[in-house]
């Protein structure tokens, strides 16, 4: 049986897990003490930190702003593939030439507008003009702020690197054009409820089943986590168990997934879990990885380093992270494509590496025309 212990959270925190009583208060306060907190799952300025992570009762996001010159352990992204310009203008990050097997799909515009992204974060900003937001589907649980108060960006990061749209402006998404439901439930600084997260998931169903969509048009990305949690892992299975996809943050602690929810779901056939590689398709030393001896719950790897998408405030930054990394496959998942397994990564220092995750084929088809306005009739 899978231990459940209390960590705290990783993102913009010390190195160590402590528990701080104001999280427990907190937790208190909305009579949560028998649950786990959740975190982002960012890798921090001068260290590997910030996964989403449990923290006795909240959650939080797993992704990490660093300048790579400045940590301890230098990773080189200098070969592989680089940030570009796309065809169509817009910046063509080298996480998505990876995701698109290094073909450029631009020109074909936003060729994922019929699909659903539900993006369990942080919220997403309405503001960046390069994502198409389903405003009345969003939702907050964060007590004073609704979904596209964004104030940590994390949410909005993740968003798009999913969806960001074809417009000869920012970045481009794997999945362009792809309608995003933001639902927030990490605040300002990553940290939220264990008890949001599962009824973000419960909500998101509600939407899928209720509007009748595709199942093969949806797809619910978690950049976030924090220790095993049977009552997270249940909530995630029951709806895979309907034919929902999910892709899922594998963590930032350098360890094994098996011990942290929600990635250890990743056992389900429709939970896809995802560690991080950097542009030469190295496993960089955060990211947690899987033992297969146990069955493995880590499906792909995918871009996690030095990741470039949009800022709450319209710009763009990298962070690096399992956070940068899910994002990616939940993107593939929504193309008609699918995915497949690429190159196996370079192993980490314990051996373990992951098929690097690439679309499937054949090619997109690109997006509709509008049909222009017929002429009037002569008088």
């Amino acid at each position: 049986m899978k231990p459940q212990t209390s960590v705290s959270d990783l993102f913009h925190s010390n190195p160590k897990m402590v528990m701080a009583s104001s999280v427990v208060s907190k937790l208190e306060s909305k009579g949560l003490n028998d649950s786990r907190e959740v975190s982002n799952l960012v890798v921090n300025d001068l260290k590997y930190s910030g996964d989403a992570v449990f923290h006795g009762g909240t959650v939080g996001a797993l992704s990490t702003q660093n300048q790579l010159s400045h940590q301890s352990e230098q990773i080189s992204i200098s070969s592989y593939y680089e940030n570009a310009t796309a065809k169509s203008g817009d910046i063509l990050t080298w996480g998505v030439q990876s995701s698109w097997n290094g073909t450029d799909f631009s020109e074909l515009g936003n060729f994922a507008s019929d699909k659903y992204a539900f993006v369990i974060d942080t919220g997403v900003s309405d503001s960046t003009g390069d994502l198409n937001i389903h405003p009345t589907w969003s939702k907050s649980w964060v007590d004073g702020e609704i979904w596209s108060d964004d104030l940590d960006g994390h949410g909005t990061h993740v968003a798009g690197t999913i969806a960001a749209k074809v417009n000869g402006s920012g970045v481009v998404g794997v999945a362009p054009g792809a309608m995003v439901i933001a639902l927030q439930v990490l605040d300002e600084n990553g940290d939220g409820y264990l008890s949001d997260v599962s009824d973000a998931i419960n909500y998101a169903v509600n939407v899928i089943e209720t509007n009748n969509l595709n199942l093969s048009d949806t797809v619910i990305n978690l950049s976030l986590g924090g220790s095993y949690s049977s009552y997270l892992d249940s909530t995630i299975k029951e709806a895979a168990d309907k034919g929902i996809r999910f892709s899922i943050a594998a963590g930032n602690e350098g360890g094994d997934v098996d011990n942290y929810s929600p990635a250890a779901a990743g056992d389900h056939a429709n939970v896809f879990v995802v560690s991080a590689v950097n542009n030469q398709n190295m496993m960089p030393s955060f990211s947690n990885w899987d033992d297969p001896s146990g069955g493995d719950d880590i499906d792909f790897s995918a871009p996690g380093v030095g990741v470039l998408s949009l800022t709450q405030n319209g710009g763009l930054t990298s962070w690096n992270g399992t956070s940068m990394a899910a994002p990616h496959v939940a993107g593939l998942l929504l193309l008609d494509e699918g995915l497949k397994a690429g190159d196996i990564g370079t192993p980490n220092a314990g051996g373990y590496a992951d098929p690097l995750a690439v679309i499937g084929s054949p090619t997109p088809t690109p997006a509709p025309t509008p049909t222009p306005a017929p002429s009037p009739s002569p008088a």
